[in-house]
């Protein structure tokens, strides 16, 4: 019965618990899927249900799976917030940007003012395209030529409104333009939250759970322990492969500095061992095309025959171009 409680289970709860563990890194993802898997798999086992002591046990861990995932949920809320939070700014300091250059533009155009009639790279594709900085940058040139400016600009229709109006959305971009010590600090104490309440569940596991269900029941229903034994079993995450090894050197032994590598003529590699050493990951079986490159040096390509689950080597030797006087 446990066996197949643990199967119905498992094909619900096994890949993805509700809660967006994006944030987490490989290890703590781990561990939170396992410490769900277990609170599952005892919530509905009859036999842990009706043991005492493991239901002390079993109500820590639910309290401390309750307070991951709140955890959790808080940080990717926070995370998630601050990038909103940014964009709205953006969006908001560019449409400023937007208005106020037309309305000097149009009155510069129009009168021949010059320093109005010259502005340039405040359309919405040129402002949309800056990144950060430069849009701040742009920003705050378009508000002193306002202050140097300020009766064409009252005539431009530009009065106090819309330059108070660019002044705060200069001030609350540039605010959120690199993230708030606060919410770094924020962000960085709930990820210590969550790192230490994996460790309570840890202990708690190794200390307490494990230790009681195999001195209990070990003899007497080996078929739980079975049950929790495969619970508690991590995901295997794949290892990639190292398929080949070799050096990269000049024709006197020397490693080349930060050669290219290409391989089937698709995305470019830049290799930067600094002995010359190299090696490629997860290559099919098959015959790959290599094709070598470095600044001043001749060009080398080579063919590789690759063999499943056995590793290749290939030394290249690259020749320095040779400079020709006219």
């Amino acid at each position: 019965m446990c066996k197949d409680l643990l199967r119905e289970d498992n094909t619900l709860n096994q890949d993805k618990p509700d809660t967006d563990i994006r944030l987490m890194n490989k290890a703590q993802k781990r561990i939170f899927k396992q410490a769900i898997r277990l609170q599952e798999f005892s919530a509905h086992s009859a036999i842990l249900q009706s043991d005492p002591f493991y239901q002390e046990a079993y109500q820590k861990l639910h309290a401390l799976v309750n307070e991951l995932e709140e955890l959790n949920q808080m940080q990717y809320q926070n995370k998630g917030k601050m990038a909103f939070d940014k964009q709205k700014s953006r969006e908001q300091l560019e449409s400023h940007c937007f208005q106020v250059a037309c309305l000097l533009k149009s009155y510069g155009n129009f009168y021949h003012f010059v320093p109005f009639a010259c502005l340039k790279g405040y359309g919405k594709n040129q402002l949309y395209k800056y990144s950060g900085n430069n849009l701040l940058s742009s920003s705050v040139s378009l508000q002193k030529i306002i202050e140097e400016y300020p009766e064409e600009s009252e005539k431009a229709m530009v009065g106090d409104f819309w330059e108070q109006e660019l002044k705060n959305s200069i001030a609350t971009f540039d605010k959120l333009l690199d993230d708030p010590k606060w919410r770094k600090k924020e962000l960085k104490a709930t990820g210590e939250s969550i790192q230490d309440r994996l460790k309570q569940y840890q202990n708690l596991l190794n200390h307490v759970i494990v230790p009681y269900v195999k001195g209990k029941y070990a003899s007497t229903d080996s078929d739980l322990l079975f049950d929790v034994e495969n619970v508690l079993r991590y995901e295997k995450i794949p290892r990639r492969k190292i398929s080949l090894v070799g050096t990269i050197k000049d024709d006197r032994g020397v490693p080349v500095h930060r050669p290219r590598l290409t391989i089937d003529n698709k995305k470019t590699m830049v290799k930067r061992g600094a002995k010359g050493n190299f090696f490629i990951k997860n290559l099919s079986a098959g015959r790959h095309s290599l094709v070598f490159t470095c600044k001043n040096y001749e060009s080398v390509t080579k063919e590789v025959m690759i063999v499943k689950d056995k590793l290749c080597r290939l030394d290249v030797v690259m020749k320095m171009k040779t400079i020709r006087n006219f």
